[in-house]
């Protein structure tokens, strides 16, 4: 019990010095999303041991990761889904899947590669617990960055949304099969956007900086 009380004081204060950091830096820059979206910070809600509490750490799947090896070096996304005993990525929820457009995400660009995206997707498919996004309308939220392929989740409900992270993942392998067709210079690339009847939307674009 008193380690368990440790890990969550420790990670919380990692949390709070580094998500401090990482979203005034995100608030600063020029969002790659389509005009009028406001950019915040993904806050992830889960367990991150068998028995454990709940708790919740601000920033991408990449913060949040950083986080938690601080005081559980060894940590791992895959590990602690067989702790958990969560063993599949969920179904892909067709039914609530409205719409799919190509070539959104990133202005002036072209799109990340679609091998990037793929890493990206498969990031999101390894994790558990919920990726909370606040009240919008059009806030959005970067979920998770690999070499300028970028997922954001967006909200346009007026209260916050908060599905399972893997679940997204379905979001960017629709976008990958529609959208990643593209190619420059023997490249293929691919961005797009995927709505949700519950007003929550998934896009999959270029960021200067991950």
């Amino acid at each position: 019990m008193q380690y368990r009380t440790y890990i969550i004081a420790v990670i919380s204060a990692s949390a709070v010095v580094g998500a401090t950091t990482h979203a005034d830096q995100r608030l600063s820059e020029r969002p790659e999303l389509p005009e009028g979206f406001q950019v915040k910070p993904m806050t992830w809600t889960g367990l991150v041991e068998r028995g454990g509490v709940e708790i919740s750490l601000d920033g991408t799947i990449e913060e949040v990761t950083q986080h938690i090896r601080a005081v559980k070096k060894d940590f791992t996304w895959a590990s602690l889904r067989r702790d958990l005993g969560v063993t599949d990525t969920p179904l892909r929820e067709l039914d609530t899947k409205t719409n799919l457009i190509c070539d959104v995400g990133g202005e002036n660009s072209l799109g990340p590669l679609t091998p990037n995206v793929e890493a990206s997707r498969d990031k999101i498919a390894d994790m558990t617990g919920a990726c909370v996004v606040e009240a919008g309308p059009r806030v959005c939220s970067m979920i998770t960055c690999t070499y300028n392929a970028a997922v954001w989740l967006c909200n346009d409900n007026a209260t916050p949304i908060t599905p399972a992270c893997d679940s997204l993942a379905s979001y960017v392998s629709d976008i990958i099969e529609a959208c990643g067709q593209d190619y420059y210079h023997g490249h293929r690339l691919c961005r797009g956007q995927e709505f949700n009847s519950d007003n929550f939307n998934v896009i999959v674009g270029w960021k200067d900086h991950c």
